[in-house]
């Protein structure tokens, strides 16, 4: 009994207590840190856009050695591939 007539209500209070200060804490992030985390954003998109690009020239040469299985011929064709590529 003791503990349903005085221990809920305090226990109940300290939690609005402690889910209020919480969702106060995380909406008052500085523009600095979201100027930051932005700029961070970008970054791994450039990087993930590089490591794709990275991934697909690997490809290239893997097709083109196992379709020629020379490497003057890989190397001719993968010459001609870097000349139709937009820079």
């Amino acid at each position: 009994m003791f503990i349903v007539v005085v221990l809920l209500p305090i226990s109940i209070a300290f939690a609005r207590r402690i889910w209020r200060r919480s969702a106060a804490v995380v909406s008052s992030l500085p523009q600095e840190v979201m100027d930051r985390l932005t700029r961070l954003d970008h970054a791994v998109d450039s990087i993930a856009v590089e490591v794709e690009r990275i991934g697909e020239g690997q490809r290239f040469m893997t097709r083109v050695l196992a379709e020629k299985g020379s490497a003057p011929a890989a190397l001719a064709a993968a010459a001609e591939q870097r000349a139709r590529e937009p820079r």
